[in-house]
């Protein structure tokens, strides 16, 4: 895999501001690492117990379905060093190569190189980014995961290039490791996405659309009912039963950053199953925390308070991306279509199951990319506003030559 001198740069930038945040959140706290978060100290604990399993040959592999994390870091500490910073730089290298990917992705959709810098900085220094990934947690490798499929399958579906498949591999084990629950929605998507070609038009589209849903549901069905499985006890699939889902829902919604208050537990207002109107506003609900993150009107902790400009930059950009989805499709349209399946995908399961707010906002990192990716298109065919400002900033700050572009082709 060749790099050239932009792409090692953006990777060099993003890496550089995780790790050099993690160090400066180490500094403030005397160089205590457990001290950084509560989930570093946990994630230490376990790990610091799996290189002892692993030294005793005790190692359970089967954590490796869903609960590799602290497995692999088991690993890095048995063969490495037992710190946390081990983990974090190669958590930074991690965001690094999909910073890599999503420039060269953002390339092949849109063929649009100011557009691709701009949407790989952004992501690279975003502060939400920036601080969930510079943690010793699993966000960087998440992020790389969904990088990882994508890539591989627009090369699949655009090129016609069988090495994508590598890659779609590559993303399937990692989400399989870190997020079970993610896989069957990402094949799905790249099934879909292969079965349907584009259409002239969007009803055209839609009808082929659902028309291979339809099927695909129909066939994993057959499928499981000849083999003898039930896709309810098929951990992979749990969340897709309405029980387990409102199951996860009410435990996840807890503390400052829950969603729903104690009475709204305990009526089961919550929960889905009740209405179709009270379940397409849960679900209305949770998209707009997914996108934004933090309520405006009940706003209850500092963390919070932090994230208002962040939000606010978010919703300023909404148009954007209503526009960069127009010319996404209406220019873009073989390629946009598996960029589109996998946002909604990801915004609609993350909206559906997530009730907290701050997991909320650790999440969405795995959508980012792609809605960072219509917002800045939007303001290069929209041409006006503050965030085609930030574009014509970015090409000022572009050497005047050509640099080299990478699978750069046709509009498609």
């Amino acid at each position: 895999m060749r790099i050239s001198k932009l792409e090692a740069r953006l990777a060099a930038v993003g890496a550089t501001a995780r790790i050099g945040l993690y160090l400066l959140m180490l500094f403030a706290v005397g160089g205590k690492t457990n001290e950084i978060s509560g989930d570093a100290a946990h994630l230490h604990y376990l790990a610091s117990v799996e290189a002892l399993d692993y030294g005793y040959g005790l190692t359970n592999w089967g954590k490796l379905i869903d609960d590799a994390w602290p497995v692999v870091t088991g690993l890095v500490y048995y063969y490495i060093y037992p710190s946390l910073l081990v983990v974090v730089v190669l958590n930074g290298l991690a965001a690094g190569l999909s910073l890599v990917l999503l420039f060269r992705i953002v390339m092949m959709v849109t063929s649009n190189r100011l557009v691709a810098v701009a949407v790989g900085y952004t992501v690279a220094l975003f502060p939400s980014a920036v601080f969930f990934q510079c943690l010793p947690i699993k966000e960087s490798v998440a992020m790389l995961s969904i990088m990882a499929t994508t890539w591989g399958l627009l090369r699949v579906r655009l090129n016609g290039d069988q090495r994508g498949v590598k890659w779609m591999a590559l993303g399937i084990v990692l989400l399989i490791g870190l997020r079970v629950y993610l896989v069957p929605i990402m094949v799905y998507c790249a099934a879909l996405t292969l079965l349907v070609r584009g259409g002239r038009g969007l009803a055209q589209s839609v009808a082929q659309l659902t028309i291979w849903t339809v099927l695909l549901i129909v066939v994993a069905q057959l499928s499981l009912d000849l083999a003898g499985l039930d896709w309810r006890q098929i951990r992979a699939f749990e969340y897709l039963d309405i029980s387990r889902l409102n199951t996860v829902r009410g435990s996840l919604s807890r503390g400052d950053g829950s969603l729903f208050s104690q009475q709204q537990l305990g009526s089961q207002s919550h929960a889905f199953g009740s209405s179709l109107a009270n379940d397409v506003f849960l679900l209305a609900t949770g998209v707009y925390y997914f996108l934004v993150g933090i309520d405006f009107l009940n706003i209850r902790s500092q963390r919070q308070w932090a994230a208002v400009p962040e939000a606010l930059v978010i919703i300023c950009c909404l148009p954007y991306v209503f526009v960069g989805v127009k010319a996404l499709w209406r220019y873009h349209r073989t390629a946009a279509l598996p960029i589109l399946i996998i946002t909604f995908a990801l915004i609609t399961v993350y909206g559906a199951g997530t009730t907290n707010m701050g997991a909320m906002y650790r999440w969405r990192l795995q959508a980012m990319p792609f809605v960072a990716m219509t917002t800045y298109l939007g303001a290069a065919h929209w041409r006006r506003g503050p965030l085609f400002n930030v574009l014509k900033i970015v090409r000022s700050l572009l050497p005047r030559r050509r640099f080299a572009s990478v699978l750069q082709g046709p509009v498609r």
